[in-house]
């Protein structure tokens, strides 16, 4: 676990477990969220709670699949992100 926490390790193990564990830290950090866009209340509220990136737009709900097992088409909406 000493090995995380050091910002330049010597060793080829401490370097391995310095960049896993800050590629998992960047990865933990990350915190994303939908919402529909028509819906320009919960864009606010979300913007005012620092989800203001904005990653992409969707057109399909990825939980909702059609007969053939494909994501079925959506309104859409905009994955946003923040940064804890």
């Amino acid at each position: 676990m000493r090995y995380s926490t050091l910002e330049n390790p010597k060793t080829t193990l401490g370097k391995i477990v310095s960049k896993a564990f800050k590629a998992f830290k960047e990865w933990w950090d990350k915190r994303t969220i939908g919402v529909g866009m028509e819906e320009e209340g919960n864009k606010k509220m979300y913007d005012h709670m620092g989800f203001n990136r904005k990653i992409k737009e969707c057109f399909f709900d990825p939980c909702a699949r059609d007969k053939d097992m494909k994501p079925a088409a959506d309104e859409g909406f905009i994955s946003l992100s923040k940064e804890l």
